[in-house]
């Protein structure tokens, strides 16, 4: 799994275990109250600041960021290694690698300012410094100095809200009624380093190859519209889980739901926790049968329920699966085209009681997009199931959200046909597309019954060179 801290952003949010394991959720647990984090600033900038983009050799870069009005808040270097930060300076160096032709990894500081866009930013370095005011600096636009030696791009305030050794994966978010943010996430602990004999000798002891102490943990923040709270634990540590959901029922419970592995078996569990009196229920084993239950996804409906969908392995195949949670729970519901997989739910819901969870399919020998339309008020094994993209193309991973006049928007990834099929210098069959060539988003909206696409929108291309 990619490791990575996680970021809070300024932006419109739109959104068996062992017997020991299970026991989290058996025992009762001290009232808990998440304690307070880092403060997000109101206003300023994260600047990405690429220095060394003409170096010719690997070459050193340090110094000091100053603003004429407010502080730096965060720093972060990146470059070849041995990068240091203390405060608003720091130590790095570029990395240059000369084959074919010369190939320049630069130093890059991501800097976040609390400032207003009338300060003025001097980036100093031992190779001189050069500043700039942030209101010059268009949003998402690369300014350079430096006679092209030194990049900056501004975009919008971000911050590291977590500080652990440990690799913070999988976040998912809900905005509860009066506007609080939930974060679950998963925290991965290393285990024991690997130890060899540093002359290159073959090791007496091979023990530290078998990792010892490591494991993931999920965990809960909040975020009040100004300040993020430390985590606190919803699963004991040391596990084995994947990618957690989280959702705040009609009562204000938040409910966080996440894939766990159970003596070789991944189930869904859950549990609920009380922010007003800081109280965890005991966690719930939503599914019990063999087979792999995984991406479990959540949203709150009209009437408060929360309601999943998850990826079920039903023997053959991978099928959806929904259900609520909660004292108001649903029969559960399976939507399976029969011979082929079905992957990647994402649920939304509406005003009016329903519920919709888009997924992709492989049941034309192409993966397609769907939409599944269920009501809550209705009992029943189905619902009605919308094609949303169903050409020859690759259509998959959709992502569902639902505005303020009840149109449902699906997003999904698109690239050309035969994606990822038999391709090859030596093949001299059909050939497929080649694997991370190109993909295009595509966005459509169901109104009133009709599918509509969302106009193209220019976009730049990334250079990931």
């Amino acid at each position: 799994m990619g490791r990575w801290k996680l970021l809070g952003v300024t932006f419109g949010l739109v959104l068996g275990v062992s017997a020991s394991a299970l026991s989290v959720g058996a025992r009762r647990e001290v009232a808990q109250q998440p304690k307070p984090g880092k403060v997000l600033p109101s206003h300023g900038a994260t600047l990405l600041v690429e220095l060394g983009l003409k170096d010719s050799e690997t070459t050193g870069w340090e110094g000091e960021i100053r603003v004429s009005e407010g502080s730096v808040v965060a720093l972060r270097a990146v470059g070849g290694g041995m990068e240091t930060v203390e405060g608003a300076k720091w130590k790095a160096r570029s990395q240059v690698a000369k084959k074919k032709q010369v190939v320049v990894n630069p130093v890059r500081l991501h800097a976040t300012v609390d400032a207003p866009l009338t300060a003025s930013v001097t980036i100093e370095t031992s190779r001189g410094e050069f500043s700039f005011k942030l209101a010059d600096l268009a949003l998402g636009k690369a300014t350079e100095f430096f006679d092209g030696q030194a990049r900056v791009t501004r975009g919008p305030v971000s911050l590291p809200i977590t500080d652990a050794p440990a690799d913070e994966d999988f976040p998912a978010t809900a905005v509860a009624p009066d506007g609080t943010v939930w974060l679950a996430f998963v925290s991965y602990q290393h285990g024991n380093p690997i130890r060899l004999p540093t002359d290159g000798s073959i090791p007496e002891d091979w023990s530290s190859l078998v990792t010892k102490g490591n494991g993931d943990q999920v965990k809960l923040m909040r975020f009040d519209g100004s300040r993020w709270s430390e985590p606190i634990d919803v699963t004991d540590a040391k596990l084995d889980v994947w990618r957690p959901a989280v959702a705040v029922d009609g009562g204000g419970r938040v409910w966080v739901v996440w894939s766990q592995n159970i003596e070789g078996n991944w189930e869904i569990l859950a549990r609920s926790y009380d922010p007003r009196a800081g109280e965890w229920s005991a966690v719930e084993r939503v599914t019990t049968e063999q087979g792999a239950d995984i991406n479990v996804v959540a949203a709150t409906s009209r009437s408060g329920t929360v309601w999943l969908a998850w990826m079920r392995w039903e023997g053959t195949d991978f099928a959806i699966r929904t259900q609520s949670l909660g004292g108001n729970r649903a029969a559960r519901r399976t939507r399976n085209f029969g011979g082929s997989n079905e992957w990647s739910p994402s649920i939304a819901t509406d005003s009016n009681g329903k519920v919709y969870i888009a997924f992709d399919t492989y049941t034309a020998g192409n993966y397609d997009v769907y939409l599944w339309v269920l009501d809550e008020k209705v009992s029943g094994p189905q619902g009605e199931t919308i094609p949303i993209a169903t050409s020859s193309r690759f259509e998959a991973r959709p992502s569902v959200t639902v505005d303020r006049q009840d149109r449902v928007w699906v997003a999904y990834e698109d690239a050309d046909p035969n994606w990822g099929k038999d391709f090859g210098s030596r093949w001299k069959g059909k050939s497929g597309v080649p694997f991370y060539v190109s993909r295009n988003v595509v966005v459509r909206c169901v109104s009133d019954g009709r599918l509509m696409q969302a106009p193209a929108v220019e976009s730049e291309r990334i250079d990931t060179d």
